[in-house]
């Protein structure tokens, strides 16, 4: 082969490379392990680059971060919250009202405690499963189990147990077993907010979160990082876990209680 050709070779196999990287992922099918970093790589450290070490980033701001611009967020805009548009407002959508999820009908409903009927709270968050800045939005069309956990909670870790298949964790709920199922043939999902560590910080390392995530993650489950502490403000927290169901529509059906698991069982 001569050198001409050679190089057009490469050049071919370069582009084709980078088609398939540029291929969109489902991320609310796609479940991707846990590396102990969201940024990407796979060399154990959060700079976004593959050289093994720490010594911060080259996009040219001071914000410590490394989307390019200044707003200290890391979702790539200029708006200054993280919802990964520019519109503005974190309803998750990208018109510049208040639409949520760009769901016709249905509105942020912004700090107003959560209520059954209600439109679902939007927020975005980095998880367990590797992806940074995900929105509950990418979940919605699909019985949602939203719950908030805490890693000392014996009771937060029965049902992640129970819904790994260890029945005899169910705390004596049937319909707990009927949720698993539904979420083992892709009819459910699960998304969990993590509150605290196992000393009680709300400030979850990266480490304690891959630990907690390798022993309880579940089948079509999604772990979060709590987002502005979400579970503080619109969901109640009187116990650990706190459970709610939400409906294809994207509206809460029950907010708290056993009835949940009832919910997305039989939804």
């Amino acid at each position: 082969m001569t050198r001409s050709a050679t190089i057009v070779a490469i050049a071919l196999l370069l582009s084709a490379c980078f088609e398939d990287a540029g291929n969109s992922v489902d991320r609310a099918t796609d479940m991707r392990p846990w590396s102990g970093d969201t940024d990407g790589d796979t060399d154990g450290n959060t700079d976004g680059d593959t050289d093994g070490d720490t010594d911060g980033d080259t996009d040219g701001d001071t914000d410590g971060d490394t989307d390019g611009d200044t707003d200290g967020d890391t979702d790539g805009d200029t708006d200054g919250n993280t919802d990964g548009n520019t519109d503005g407002d974190t309803d998750g959508d990208t018109d510049t009202g208040n639409q949520l999820c760009g769901i016709e009908g249905l509105t942020d409903p912004g700090t107003v405690p959560a209520a059954a009927g209600d439109p679902v709270h939007h927020f975005v968050a980095d998880t367990a499963n590797g992806w940074e800045d995900m929105s509950l939005c990418e979940l919605a069309g699909q019985p949602i189990l939203l719950t908030t956990a805490v890693m000392w909670c014996p009771a937060c870790a029965d049902m992640a147990l129970c819904f790994q298949g260890n029945l005899d964790r169910c705390w004596d709920n049937t319909d707990m077993e009927q949720v698993r199922d539904r979420l083992l043939a892709n009819e459910a999902v699960i998304a969990t907010i993590v509150m605290q560590d196992t000393n009680g910080s709300k400030a979850v390392s990266a480490e304690a979160m891959a630990a907690y995530y390798e022993d309880y993650r579940v089948p079509r489950g999604y772990m979060f990082f709590d987002p502005f502490d979400a579970g503080s403000t619109w969901l109640p927290n009187p116990s650990y876990p706190h459970i709610v169901s939400i409906d294809r529509e994207f509206r809460y059906m029950t907010v708290g209680g056993r009835q949940t698991f009832t919910d997305i069982a039989y939804l």
